[in-house]
């Protein structure tokens, strides 16, 4: 976790999440638009806010990364393009996490 926050702040914006090896690896590239990792918790109500470092955390659990595909696809219509796609990465990289729960940075 000491690693973390200095390799996010070296890092490309976007979103990350951390790997069996505890290396990070992104899965969105922030595409400039006004939106944020914590924005899936105030338009969907997904997601747990994690607080241990000066970064956004969300941490998902199995049956909320579901929801959040059906989120995105039922709602898809009524939010901005870039975050829709952020919810799609997240979803399509969480997939192959073998973990109950899975843990996002974001560093933009």
């Amino acid at each position: 976790m000491e690693r973390i926050l200095p390799e996010l702040a070296e890092a490309e914006p976007g979103v990350y999440l951390v790997q069996a090896d505890g290396a990070l690896r992104q899965v969105h590239a922030h595409q400039g638009g006004e939106y944020a990792l914590t924005d899936i918790l105030e338009f969907f109500e997904l997601g747990t806010v994690i607080e241990e470092l000066a970064v956004d955390i969300v941490e998902f659990d199995r049956k909320e990364l579901r929801e959040l595909k059906s989120m995105v696809d039922a709602y898809r219509a009524d939010y901005p393009p870039d975050f829709i796609q952020m919810c799609l990465d997240m979803h399509e990289e969480a997939i192959g996490v073998d973990d109950d729960t899975v843990r996002f940075y974001g560093n933009f």
